[in-house]
């Protein structure tokens, strides 16, 4: 029962062939080829490491140790092995931070947070939210599944992924 139960865990943390798209999965590159381990402070700049090297396709990068691991190949992401690891293609699309505006979009939830990044923090820990806005002035966070991006001086909205950048940063 015990061994059923240890393949359960990882096949459910396992991608196998790769054959979807990986983008900010949360765990280490296993059984790839490693071209070069570096520093960088952030995953995008770990992914940006990642498109400045000849025959990197895939990234890997610790955010306690800024520890950034540039592969030519994966075949699985195992979350089990680094829960402060995250992995990437280096063709992931970067994420929007810190925008100046609004989403409208199906509302999970809002609330009142004292910054932008505990408005971010609110919206990884809920399952269905993917954006983040946050009205400075008045503290307040709305969170949503979705987004249409609205023109607005006094608020600023993100997506999900801008936790795994370890900052809200507008650049990316």
């Amino acid at each position: 029962m015990l061994i059923l139960n240890v393949i359960t865990i990882l096949t459910s943390f396992t991608i196998g062939s790769l054959a979807q798209e990986v983008c900010h999965v949360q765990g280490r590159c296993e059984e790839g080829y490693i071209l070069n381990n570096t520093l960088a402070d952030t995953y995008y700049d770990c992914q940006d490491a990642c498109n400045s090297t000849d025959n990197c396709n895939f990234f890997t990068h610790e955010q306690t140790g800024d520890l950034c691991q540039l592969l030519s190949n994966c075949s699985q992401v195992i979350s089990s092995l680094c829960s402060t690891c995250y992995t990437g293609e280096k063709d992931c699309p970067k994420v929007i931070c810190s925008q100046v505006g609004l989403c409208q979009g199906e509302l999970v939830t809002d609330l009142y947070t004292d910054t932008e990044d505990e408005c971010l923090e609110k919206c990884v820990n809920e399952d269905d939210c993917d954006w983040y806005t946050y009205y400075e002035s008045v503290r307040f966070c709305q969170l949503t599944s979705t987004c249409d991006p609205v023109s607005s001086a006094s608020s600023v909205f993100g997506q999900r992924e801008c936790y795994f950048n370890n900052q809200t940063d507008s650049s990316q």
